[in-house]
């Protein structure tokens, strides 16, 4: 294991507590312990991937087959990943890596291992990136260029949205915690339970659909107000 110390990444605050994992490029080993007796046995399992080239990402989603922090740098490249950390609140953060950072490309992977940056949560397109190191970038950013493969994009309006899933689409209104924010409930050709959406608005001061604790998307277009 001294071996695996000098050339591979692993979490130096975890050494000693099994299993405990070692990352080199398109490599993983995971060592555990078994006890037998007095005989303290170790296993190594190697995982060697086989990973896609950065033109066979089409969409979102593709992405996340690469389960791995390092797997984003064997694809993308050591200059276009970075290690970051995400807010969700001020008090609510995580560990994440961030595939093109301050660019139209941005996307960000949530981690259920954060500790070893491995096995994506969920990612995060669009929007103002809430991390650690996006907050201290002042310039303007074009809009982003990732698409999901149910065919939402960042910037689409909701009349497009609403087209898009083929019926009405209900989201939270101004007063909730979850303010524009798509219910997973909503019914119709997108699955909502898969992708979060969130509503920004531009022209909504005053509107009384948007106070309501639920907006229906017909009376939101119906009230002439435009959300994107």
């Amino acid at each position: 294991m001294i071996e695996l110390k000098k050339s591979f990444k692993y979490n130096a605050a975890k050494e000693g507590q099994f299993p405990l994992l070692f990352q080199k490029e398109i490599i993983s080993v995971i060592v555990t312990i078994e006890q037998k007796d007095s005989v303290t046995a170790y296993h190594f399992l190697l995982e060697q991937a086989n990973l896609p080239k950065p033109k066979d990402f089409s969409y979102a989603e593709d992405l996340l087959q690469l389960t791995l922090h390092e797997y984003l740098i064997s694809v993308f490249g050591q200059q276009n990943v970075l290690k970051d950390v995400f807010y969700f609140s001020e008090k609510d953060l995580t560990q994440c890596s961030v595939l093109f950072p301050n660019s139209n490309r941005t996307l960000v992977f949530v981690w259920k291992d954060e500790e070893n940056y491995r096995d994506p949560s969920f990612l995060i397109v669009g929007g103002h990136i809430q991390t650690e190191k996006s907050m201290q970038f002042d310039n303007q950013i074009e809009q982003n260029v990732w698409r999901s493969n149910q065919g939402l994009y960042t910037g689409m309006s909701l009349s497009e949205l609403q087209t898009l899933n083929g019926q009405d689409i209900k989201f939270y209104g101004c007063k909730s915690d979850y303010a524009g924010a798509v219910m997973p409930q909503t019914k119709g050709k997108i699955n909502f339970d898969r992708i979060g959406c969130v509503l920004n608005y531009l022209n909504c001061a005053g509107s009384a659909n948007y106070q309501k604790p639920v907006v229906n998307s017909g009376d939101a277009l119906s009230d002439d107000k435009k959300f994107m």
